[in-house]
């Protein structure tokens, strides 16, 4: 393949893809399979001829759920802040769960960190203008989380940042999308947050649809 090969987006794959079809192929040597594993494992590094972008140009062609029919703004009195927001999901068919898409002030830095089940994601990201011209950003799982249908799903996002705070409006408890039932729920005890089903965070859910139920 020659030079061709520094072309392929290695980076945009998920680490099981890259683990199965790339590191078992033999195609690239020890040294490349070792900064692609770094990676996905979160540890940033550099190279001269990889694209190591995380940018994956198939995310925004996952299906999504927007629960939200507005957005609003507000200002909170002591500058940089940290928020805790959850809410709880469930899908009527079996599905793969990929991330979410959280409210930020568009050009703004954010230390966020992401719980579902037993896995954590921690970035620092900046928020952009998504297609719908709503200003956030992306928290994608290396690892998409299979879920059954109907199980109930733990969402919290841990947010730090600046002291413009965004949030959606006139959220709905269920969703009909992709040909199924995406229902919301208000987190119990010491799990609530600032988050609930009516306002908040979350957007957006991605994920993807399992053919065979589990």
């Amino acid at each position: 393949m020659g030079n061709a090969i520094y072309q392929i987006r290695f980076a945009s794959m998920t680490l099981q893809e890259f683990g199965q079809n790339v590191f078992r192929s033999g195609i690239l040597t020890p040294k490349e399979n070792v900064l692609f594993f770094e990676k996905f494992s979160g540890i940033e590094g550099a190279s001269e001829v990889w694209n190591l972008s995380e940018k994956r140009a198939r995310e925004r062609t996952l299906p999504r759920c927007c629960r939200f029919d507005d957005y609003g703004v507000c200002w909170v009195e002591f500058g940089m802040c940290t928020w805790e927001h959850t809410i709880c999901v469930s899908f009527s068919k079996s599905v793969h769960f990929h991330g979410v898409y959280l409210l930020g002030n568009e050009g703004e830095e954010y230390d966020v960190k992401l719980e579902v089940f037993s896995q954590l994601v921690e970035k620092k990201l900046l928020s952009q203008l998504d297609s719908r011209g709503i200003a956030g950003f992306e928290v994608m799982l290396p690892i998409p989380i299979q879920v059954k249908a109907n199980d109930l799903v733990l969402l919290k996002a841990t947010i730090t940042g600046s002291d413009i705070v965004r949030y959606g409006s006139g959220g709905r408890k269920k969703v009909e999308t992709n040909g199924m039932t995406v229902l919301f729920f208000n987190t119990p005890g010491v799990y609530s947050g600032v988050t609930t089903v009516e306002h908040g965070q979350f957007d957006e859910i991605i994920f993807s649809k399992i053919k065979h139920d589990i």
